[in-house]
């Protein structure tokens, strides 16, 4: 009997040892059952089979889920029940390597119209045995950036909290008196860090708040110098949060509230801030009804407003929000943001009807029918905005950023740069600044004042991600004024689009531009043929690149030059290679007379345009070898270099080395050779920068005529020398007939440019060695024919030896010669030895002469009045 019972006690145990190891190999497949009774409807659970090590139970993983969508799970987990020699009993000791989760997964749960029974806190406190938990990393989404180390230890007298990250830190105990104390909880945010400490009772039930408290905390932030203290404090059903800067009494916020079951409420709530550029104030008044019925029934309404003041005037700006429901997963929240702000000369205007549709972890805000954004006022002393506006009624706005349409109509005037009006529109998603996509097309119209011009442009682009890019710009001036140019109907466009690649690690600004010109005409006369300006753009953004192209037009080119833009200041330069002079005949005033036959030309040029300094240049002219035909002669072997610099429309002619001018031969109305000149100074002259004309000779009349150095604006006369001229050459040129004389003169002329009443004052001429004069036959048969008393006096004439020739002439402004000449001379035909002596005084019009070109009739009426003053004597 008693063999036949303990066998049945060892099948018994068999048994049981078979069913408990069922039951443990199989905890994988009827846990998550068993578990599904006491979890959320919609919440499964998963796990790995347990294992038994080093006298601990052990989990490698185990997940809760919703959906598809992980919201907990914990990795490493390990469970003990050792021996606690200072509780004087066992404890559980939990420890996992991780717990991670998203909590947007909560938002894939369905409703449930359950509801939940109040808890008492003590029977909480009093659920948690002894215990202690340490996880190494504690991370949820989308807190991520807050993960850290979580220890958790309870026993009989307190529970403790401690939580340790990169960006928080968090030390928590509930004493025995049932306060939640914290005594440090940091958390720093990009531009922000928080801390708080303090004690609150805690609530006698879950779902009520704590009947008192007091919590103290310290907000540093980037954009405010110095930290901001908070103080929130309460008794039963009212309470008040107030913020100030840290040693100051002023309150930066005052915050009144109170609540019930039914409310909480935050009545005539104050702020200001006081340390920006100007101070602005306002209130809050919030109401949050059903606040304990969770958030599908909570109830939310309110206003805020903000009152600025600038130059315009005290404005307001108020935020107010109906009665509306918010719900985790699909709130609907009305509001409207009216009013004005005004700082400094600025103001800015808003009516934006919105609401928010969506979740609270991805809200979004459509706006209403007469959504609109509008702002005027001065930017800088010389920038005013008139109008900026921009319509968004139909679009919205998330997280992701704006879709919809976009545009921005702009009116606005700049001191220097005039008046313009720009219209962009286009479709946008999920846009914002370097994140998304904005395609549009622009167009607008203005003045430019330094140009003296009218422009207009249209085009295309898009904003993606970080590149900006023109895919079309035509673009142009009715006419172009600067300086002593003007150009005729310019007109730019794209021949590659415009792209600026705003990444930080790599950025990129390039395109290529064509600027056309029917036609570029100068202040001188001159004008260059319809132009084409070919533009390369490489750089790094529109502040800082540069440019390379081509000119051409016509035959002229094509001409290279390179620059580059630095957001101020535009520099470059062009080099005009070797072409043929023939090709510059567009650029020489037409009533100049001059038309090019041969010759070579090259030049190079620096230039620099600044806002301020206005467009300065220098370089170099070249001919070489040059001829041309002028209006009465030509001019060959012509050699010119003119190195020159340009300033406010102020020339430097010969910066470092004069201005040269070499000619071989100038056939006008006399032949002449080997013609110099330098030229240095500034254009036009002044008496601090004067113009100087030196090395200034010419080979003419078998002689050489000089001029010594002539200063403009001049104070003392130029010294015009004659050497050795040869009258009989001058004599041959002018075709007189009624005389002829030979031999050369010499003789210094005082030269005036600017003299109130002279051009020549008291020049001198006198004779180089002998001279001779015939007077014509005819000319002498008239006068005595007319003058037979004289017939005598005048046969002392036909011939004239001239052994003295001695000559005062002086030219005013008004083109009168005087002339006072004294001639000493013996007939050899007559008598050798007598002395013949001839006082001559003339006054004519030396410019009517000079056109008439006809001295010999003038010197035979001259005879024919003066034959009275003739006499001989004996020496």
């Amino acid at each position: 009997m008693i063999i036949k019972g303990l066998k049945i006690c060892i099948i018994v145990l068999i048994l049981l040892i078979l069913l408990a190891l069922t039951v443990w190999f199989s905890v994988p497949y009827w846990f998550p059952k068993v578990a599904g009774y006491w979890l959320p409807q919609g919440m499964t659970v998963s796990l790995q089979q347990p294992e038994w090590k080093n006298g601990a139970l052990q989990l490698d993983d185990i997940s809760f889920q919703v959906n598809d969508c992980k919201l907990i799970r914990i990795s490493q987990l390990s469970a003990s029940y050792p021996y606690s020699a200072i509780d004087q009993g066992h404890n559980w000791k939990l420890n996992a390597s991780a717990i991670s989760g998203d909590i947007n997964c909560l938002n894939q749960l369905p409703k449930s119209a359950e509801s939940v029974s109040s808890l008492s806190i003590a029977d909480v406190l009093s659920a948690i045995p002894r215990m202690s938990l340490s996880v190494d990393n504690f991370s949820f989404n989308p807190w991520s950036d807050f993960a850290g180390k979580l220890i958790f230890d309870s026993s009989s007298q307190e529970q403790k909290l401690s939580y340790q990250g990169k960006n928080v830190k968090l030390l928590a105990h509930i004493d025995d008196q049932e306060m939640l104390i914290v005594d440090q909880l940091t958390i720093k945010l990009p531009e922000q860090e928080i801390s708080l400490n303090g004690e609150m009772s805690l609530p006698l039930d879950l779902d009520k708040l704590p009947a008192q408290g007091k919590v103290d905390g310290e907000i540093i932030t980037n954009q405010y110098p110095r930290p901001l203290n908070m103080t929130l404090g309460w008794q039963s059903q009212s309470g008040k949060l107030t913020i100030r800067e840290k040693g100051t009494v002023v309150p930066l916020a005052e915050l009144p509230w109170q609540f019930s079951k039914q409310q909480f409420s935050i009545i005539d709530g104050k702020w200001q801030w006081l340390n920006a550029e100007q101070p602005l104030a306002g209130g809050i008044n919030i109401k949050i009804d059903r606040w304990q019925q969770g958030l599908d029934n909570l109830r939310i309404s309110g206003r805020m407003n903000l009152v600025t003041r600038g130059k315009h005037g005290k404005a307001n700006m108020v935020l107010t929000v109906r009665p509306s429901r918010i719900s985790p997963l699909n709130m609907e929240l009305p509001f409207q943001l009216t009013g004005q702000i005004n700082v400094q000369d600025m103001s800015m205007a808003m009516s934006l009807p919105a609401v928010i549709n969506g979740s609270l972890v991805n809200p979004k805000i459509n706006f209403q029918s007469g959504s609109l954004l509008r702002a005027w006022g001065r930017l800088s002393d010389e920038f005013i905005v008139k109008d900026i506006r921009s319509p968004l009624a139909g679009s919205y706005l998330t997280r992701e950023g704006f879709t919809g349409r976009l545009q921005a109509i702009v009116n606005a005037q700049h001191g220097y740069w005039g008046k313009f009006r720009l219209h962009l529109d286009g479709h946008a998603e999920n846009f914002m600044p370097d994140k998304g996509h904005w395609h549009w097309r622009y167009w607008g119209n203005g003045d430019l004042p330094p140009l003296q011009a009218k422009w207009d442009i249209a085009g295309k682009g898009h904003w993606s991600d970080t590149l900006i890019s023109v895919n079309e710009l035509t673009s142009g001036f009715d006419i172009v004024k600067y300086g002593m140019l003007r150009m005729d109907t310019p007109r730019l466009q794209l021949t590659k689009p415009l792209q600026w690649q705003r990444s930080k690690k790599s950025p990129v600004f390039e395109g290529n531009l064509q600027l056309t010109a029917k036609e570029t005409a100068f202040r001188s006369g001159g004008f260059l043929p319809p132009s084409k300006l070919a533009i390369k753009l490489t750089g790094e953004s529109p502040n800082n690149f540069r440019l390379n192209g081509e000119l051409s037009s016509k035959n002229i080119g094509p001409i290279p030059f390179y620059g580059r833009w630095d957001g101020t200041r535009l520099r470059g330069e062009a080099r005009w290679p070797t072409q043929s002079l023939l090709a510059f005949q567009s650029l020489i005033p037409e009533n100049l007379g001059i038309n090019l036959r041969q010759g070579d030309l090259y030049a190079q040029a620096a230039f620099s345009a600044a806002r301020g300094q206005g467009f300065v240049a220098g370089g170099h002219w070249v001919v070489k070898n040059g001829s041309m035909w002028l209006k009465d002669g030509e001019i060959s072997g012509l050699d010119f270099v003119l190195p020159w610099r340009l300033r406010d429309s102020i020339w430097q002619l010969g910066v470092k080395s004069p201005v040269q001018l070499r000619v071989k031969t100038f056939n006008n109305l006399f032949e002449m050779h080997n013609l110099t000149a330098d030229l240095q100074g500034f254009y036009p002259p002044t008496e601090q920068k004067p113009l100087e004309l030196n090395n200034v000779s010419v080979d003419i009349l078998d002689g050489r005529i000089s001029l010594n150095k002539l200063r403009i604006p001049q104070h003392n006369a130029a010294i015009l020398t004659l050497d050795r001229l040869e009258l009989s050459r001058l004599f041959t040129v002018l075709k007189v007939k009624q005389f002829a004389m030979s031999g050369k003169i010499s003789g210094k002329l005082p030269l005036f440019l600017n003299n109130e009443r002279w051009i020549v004052e008291q020049g001198r001429i006198t004779n180089t060695d002998y001279m001779t004069l015939r007077l014509d036959k005819d000319t002498i048969d008239s006068i005595n024919k007319d003058n037979i008393s004289a017939g005598a006096a005048m046969d002392w004439l036909r011939y004239l030896e001239i052994n003295r020739l001695w000559a005062r002439a002086s030219l005013n402004n008004l083109g009168i010669l005087t002339l006072s000449a004294e001639i000493h001379g013996v007939n050899s035909l007559i008598d050798k030895k007598r002395q013949v002596k001839l006082n001559y005084n003339h006054e004519e019009n030396i410019f009517h002469l000079w056109r008439s070109l006809r001295f010999g009739n003038n010197l035979e009426d001259w005879l024919q009045q003066n034959i009275s003053i003739l006499n001989g004597s004996d020496k």
